[in-house]
């Protein structure tokens, strides 16, 4: 597996040291703020806030470029750090946070139309593993905005690999105190929208005057509105979340006021809309501006009056949670001809809802980063621990490396270090992997003896440390008293001698089950072939190009054009779920063979054909058509397929288990010989797939009026 992602490593310990320094002591508290290819740290003037740059944080990682325009003035407008010459899917800023911390993060994308190949650049930026947005080349300045809720004592800032190269220019991540958005919430991510202030004609507030630098934009576009400003009036009898430069402007309207977004993503997403009321006319009563609030026609809150009785305040805000997608109308509507005066709105806020995905657990995150740097110690050029780099279960699992989901955070469950010659001591942090449930050692050169700690690991259910001659393989007291473990410590010898006798054993039941499995095709195709000459009176179906169906029994094969099952995927969803086809697993006649997982979790094997192979666009039509109508138990089903831009995929599920000459002759020889009743049993299942196949073949031929299919495959 290549690596699949690079950080700033030195990142948190340069941020240290430039944040405690003197130079730095107008930054306020837990404020980051990276100027990206920035030739030396700065300040902002208007905001008195100072960058570093990140041109030696970043180690030969990406370069720079100039993306001045004459609209720009600021020093560190002016670059942007281009990232893609490279075999990495994804580029981490590892930023230090608090814990249980809401934070704001802004990131900026300069120069669109300077990364732009013969198509569209795009990449993705991502808060940790959860993409919030896509960035395309067409723009010449784009801000992402979000906020969240530290759950570790590390935020990953990412670009995601795409199409051409990804860029940024500006890093920003500030710290929100009061809790406004997401109230402790741990689960969701919010991306701005929107952020207006209401009747402000000037200019756009930030820090100093919002403290967590939130930049409010002017809003004096509304149509039908009348602006107005105060400065001699304060929120009463409430507490703000948002400052008071801010409240003190706002339009109002006799009878509507409605603020329209056309730009909103085409899917359906929850969306967040805050509101913000401060009462501005001091001649205003209680009773004498009530409205209502719509979302897109739907009433949410019904006769607001901001300085109802009983509230002994000025101000309000409301929040409301909605489904939209394409499109949002805000509706302040008064709620009655007999009211006096028409809504009035201060500012607002939109934001659009990401439920976090799931991240990697902080302490196996940082175990495993451990483990590297023991083993690099004694083992300083092994091509694979070099590959091992931030984090260890996204976007992808590491080479020789397991991850699943538990309780919302994904853990490390396997780590098998076999066969690699690695020497030294074990690593002791393997037992702070406290969920693994397998650890492959042997075939290495490990000295010493096993830690003790390794009896902390309660859930390990299989370990082989075999094959270590400078090895004790003595176990310390209580690992081997661990419930249903499983331990191979057998020397090199008798490793070697079960595999010589496995590969004995291979070519008999080879044999025995390579005729077994020539008779059953002869005899399935001279059945199928009788059975379709003893009903030439059933009605025949034309050939139906670029379908793919399913059929029910092979049985009833005129069925098999009823109901279509397979999907058809696009390249770009290809690319995401093998992570740009980072891990091949295998290799045939039709092409490579990649790892991959869907989005909804399932790991699947993706077939790529191979530029050598001479198979066309038609013969690949009618592969997927005839696999597609299998469904047998000995069979692996064909999930989906990708026909475009001249790529031919298949999709299948990933089988765990590996291959049988895997079973046979590999690895997985060595650690359990199949006996003879399971060798027996994959033997007749292999022939009944076979037969499956072999009728479905003979009936496609007949049915396909001449249809000519070159190529089928059982897996």
């Amino acid at each position: 597996m290549r690596e699949n992602m690079v950080a700033c490593l030195p990142l948190l310990f340069f941020l240290f040291i430039f944040i405690s320094s003197p130079a730095a002591a107008v930054a306020p508290p837990g404020f980051i703020s990276i100027a990206c290819c920035a030739k030396s740290n700065t300040t902002d003037p208007q905001t008195t806030i100072a960058y570093i740059s990140d041109d030696y944080l970043l180690d030969n990682v990406g370069i720079c470029k100039n993306v001045a325009y004459s609209t720009i003035t600021s020093y560190f407008d002016k670059t942007a750090r281009v990232f893609g010459n490279d075999n990495h899917t994804r580029w981490c800023y590892n930023l230090p946070v608090t814990k249980e911390q809401e934070y704001l993060v802004r990131t900026t994308f300069l120069g669109g139309p300077f990364f732009r190949s013969m198509n569209d650049t795009s990449f993705n930026a991502s808060f940790g593993s959860t993409s919030i947005s896509q960035i395309d080349s067409s723009r010449n300045w784009i801000v992402v905005e979000g906020v969240f809720t530290a759950t570790e004592n590390h935020a990953n800032i990412c670009l995601v690999r795409g199409i051409g190269n990804a860029y940024i220019s500006k890093l920003e991540l500030r710290p929100i105190n009061d809790g406004t958005y997401l109230h402790g919430s741990k689960s969701s991510i919010l991306k701005l929208i929107s952020r207006v202030d209401l009747g402000n004609e000037d200019f756009a507030y930030r820090y100093p005057i919002d403290l967590a630098d939130r930049i409010w934009e002017t809003g004096t576009y509304i149509t039908g509105s009348t602006s107005l400003s105060s400065s001699k009036i304060t929120p009463q009898g409430a507490n703000i979340s948002i400052p008071i430069e801010v409240l003190q402007t706002a339009v109002v309207n006799a009878e509507r006021l409605q603020f329209l977004h056309a730009d909103l993503d085409v899917h359906h997403y929850d969306y967040v809309i805050i509101l913000y009321f401060l009462e501005l006319d001091a001649s205003v009563q209680t009773g004498e501006r009530i409205f209502d609030v719509y979302i897109n026609g739907d009433e949410m809150y019904h006769n607001i009056d901001i300085l109802q009785t009983g509230r002994a305040s000025n101000y309000r805000e409301i929040s409301v949670r909605v489904k939209l997608n394409g499109y949002l109308n805000i509706s302040l509507v008064k709620a009655s001809d007999e009211i006096k005066y028409g809504p009035i709105c201060n500012a607002y806020e939109v934001f659009q809802v990401y439920q976090k995905a799931a991240e990697t657990l902080e302490r196996d995150a940082t175990a495993m980063l451990n483990i590297r740097d023991e083993l690099m110690l004694k083992n300083p050029r092994n091509e694979i621990l070099e590959k091992w780099h931030e984090d260890p279960c996204l976007p992808c699992p590491w080479e020789r490396l397991s991850c699943e989901e538990m309780n919302g955070t994904l853990v490390v469950t396997m780590l098998d270090l076999s066969s690699m010659n690695l020497q030294g001591p074990l690593p002791t942090a393997i037992s702070d992997l406290k969920e693994i449930k397998e650890l492959d050692l042997q075939r290495n050169n490990f000295s010493g003896s096993i830690p003790d700690s390794f009896t902390s690991l309660q859930n390990l259910s299989k370990l082989y440390i075999g094959c270590n001659p400078s090895l004790n393989s003595q176990l310390p007291p209580g690992l081997s008293g661990l419930q249903n473990i499983t331990i191979n410590s057998e020397s090199c010898a008798s490793l070697l001698s079960a595999s010589i006798a496995s590969q004995r054993n291979v070519y008999i039941v080879g044999t025995v089950a390579g005729g077994s499995i020539a008779c059953s095709i002869i005899l399935g195709v001279f059945f199928t072939c009788f059975y379709r000459r003893a009903r030439p009176n059933k009605k025949e179906f034309p050939a139906i190009k670029n379908a793919v169906f399913s059929e029910s029994s092979i049985h009833d094969p005129h069925d098999s054009y009823l109901n279509p099952v397979v999907q058809s995927f696009s390249l770009q969803y290809i690319k995401r779920a093998t992570c740009h086809y980072s891990t091949m697993i295998g290799e045939g006649g039709f092409g490579a063979v990649y790892r991959g997982t869907l989005p909804q979790g399932q790991e699947v094997a993706v077939k790529v054909r191979s530029s050598t192979s001479t198979q066309g666009t038609r013969e690949f039509d009618n592969e997927v058509t005839l696999l597609s109508a299998i469904r047998h138990e000995n069979l692996v089903p064909l999930l989906g397929y990708c026909c475009e831009y001249d790529h031919q995929i298949l999709v299948y599920p990933f089988m765990s288990n590996g291959s049988l000459q895997d079973r046979l002759y590999g690895e997985a020889s060595k650690r359990k010989v199949l006996d003879w009743p399971t060798r027996l049993s994959i033997a007749l299942g292999a022939a009944r797939g076979k037969f499956n196949v072999s009728a479905l073949f003979c009936w496609t031929l007949y049915h396909t009026q001449g249809c000519k299919v070159e190529q089928h495959s059982s897996r």
